[in-house]
């Protein structure tokens, strides 16, 4: 394994948090420490999927194939890496990106 990839990375935190777990039950105890509660954290970020937030944009001065290109390209290459996507559903706007003010208000609606 690679020193420094994120896979080793994920294996430290893992190890790190078995052995909380042991400790913890070793001493019976639920009294978790700020680093051990850091830790906890770290590990659980790890376990999750992370996900971005995507907005693809045109005008209608522009080519909008090339937005409509764009937006499959970026959504498979995210899913290509392993990541989640937040993004405006094509349905709701003409082209499936974002062209004007009431599009973009869609949009900012989705991201609260």
């Amino acid at each position: 394994m690679e020193k420094g990839s994120g896979t080793d990375k994920n294996e430290i935190v893992l190890r790190a948090f078995e052995l909380l777990q042991q400790k913890a039950k070793a001493t019976k105890t639920l009294n978790i420490n700020p680093k051990q509660k850091q830790i906890q954290r770290i590990f659980k970020m790890n376990q999750t999927k992370q996900s971005f937030g995507v907005i693809i944009a045109t005008r209608n001065i522009f080519n909008f194939e090339l937005a409509v290109k764009a937006r499959k390209e970026v959504l498979q290459k995210l899913n290509d890496m392993g990541f989640g996507s937040v993004i405006l559903p094509e349905d709701q706007t003409p082209t499936g990106n974002i062209e004007g003010y009431a599009d973009a208000v869609k949009c900012a609606a989705l991201f609260k």
